[in-house]
């Protein structure tokens, strides 16, 4: 199915989606990888929420591999393109992995320097460079869930063509597998903050973008944390 790349076309993410749809975001996320086979209810109202018929869920997308190939110099940019697609998959992979690494200790450093900082008395200009730096933690989780979002878009030499089904030996492909474990680590980072009695507003990140491009892109986040009144 096509649940996932048609959430993505969306800039959705997985709680913001299965919330339009009104069912559980965990039924959702066996759904896109193929974990559970949806019942006809379950579709319906996936298909409402995303605004498109039932029978373009069931859409299958084409795989690079048989994509049809052209002659001559045509065929030649196709090569090209699925190689730079292939190398923005790999970099969107490697950093996520990366990142999902060290972020919950990154931020809980941030999270118990602030706190340590209240209890001394520190004042808030000494107390708002942890709050700022726990902010571009988010702002990197959010950033590194984009990117391979982007991928799946086929925007920046993407891979538009992956198959987010298991394949026929029940494996899932790891690159739909990272989307999402960077999706549910961004909401593990938010309830951190939220744990540590700090308010998060995400707001879009200005990008200098050209009238029009805002379509063709996920949106940028920006995190302000800020102290609970």
């Amino acid at each position: 199915m096509r649940l996932r790349v048609l959430r993505a076309e969306r800039g959705l993410s997985l709680t913001e989606a299965a919330e339009r749809a009104g069912i559980q975001r965990q039924t959702l996320a066996l759904l896109e990888r193929g974990e559970r086979r949806p019942h006809d209810p379950t579709l319906a109202k996936i298909a409402k929420g995303y605004g498109v018929p039932v029978e373009e869920l069931l859409e299958e997308p084409v795989p690079l591999a048989e994509t049809p190939r052209e002659a001559g110099p045509a065929n030649v940019r196709q090569l090209f393109a699925e190689d730079q697609a292939r190398a923005a998959w790999q970099r969107a992979f490697d950093k996520s992995r990366r990142f999902r690494a060290q972020a919950k200790m990154r931020l809980g450093e941030q999270l118990s320097l602030w706190e340590a900082a209240k209890h001394v008395g520190a004042s808030y200009e000494e107390r708002r460079k942890f709050l700022d730096a726990t902010g571009r933690i988010l702002d990197e989780a959010s950033s590194v869930s984009r990117e391979l979002m982007q991928n799946l878009l086929g925007l920046g030499g993407g891979l538009a063509g992956m198959r987010a089904e298991p394949g026929s030996g029940g494996t899932p492909n790891p690159y739909w597998t990272e989307c999402q474990k960077a999706d549910t680590l961004y909401y593990e980072l938010l309830g951190m903050v939220g744990k540590a009695g700090l308010s998060v507003h995400p707001r879009p990140k200005k990008t200098g973008q050209a009238p029009g491009q805002s379509d063709q892109a996920l949106e940028q986040l920006r995190h302000e944390v800020g102290e609970a009144a």
